[in-house]
């Protein structure tokens, strides 16, 4: 999903809003398809400040990010304002020590971070049950909260 919006109070700003899940086959994309990203994110678009919000579950976390046309090379909120990614707890493995991964973010051009909701230490989301990591990551993705200024 992309959109474009516009201020009501000023026409001329304007931005785009981009949610995006790509899979495996996307690092391999046919023209057309790449014409698509690059509606999205890619350099055509430059002049417009963009929020892409993307879950990199399918493709092994955000670290793969950097594979995809228009990602390569570029930091993901998080990473630019706190020097790594938000952590979430791998649902499917059970017991105390449970693995942390990567597998949303948030890319951002063109604005101004004002406010930056950390995640969780890996000691802390060591420390719950089962349970409660179900309840507090029910999708399996950290919550990504930030206040963004254009």
């Amino acid at each position: 999903v992309a959109l474009t919006l516009f201020c009501r109070e000023d026409p001329s700003v304007r931005f785009r809003v981009a949610t995006i899940n790509p899979e495996i086959s996307d690092m391999c994309m046919s023209v057309d398809d790449l014409d698509l990203w690059n509606n999205i994110v890619g350099e055509s678009v430059t002049a417009d400040p963009y929020i892409l919000c993307a879950h990199f579950e399918c493709i092994g976390g955000v670290e793969a990010a950097g594979l995809l046309p228009g990602l390569s090379g570029r930091q993901s909120l998080s990473k630019e304002v706190s020097g790594q990614e938000l952590a979430s707890p791998r649902l499917q493995a059970k017991g105390p020590f449970r693995d942390t991964w990567h597998p949303s973010a948030v890319f951002c051009k063109g604005v101004t971070t004002l406010n930056w909701l950390e995640g969780h230490a890996k000691g802390y989301l060591n420390r719950l049950d089962d349970r409660e990591l179900e309840q507090r990551f029910p999708t399996g993705h950290p919550p990504i909260v930030a206040t963004l200024r254009i």
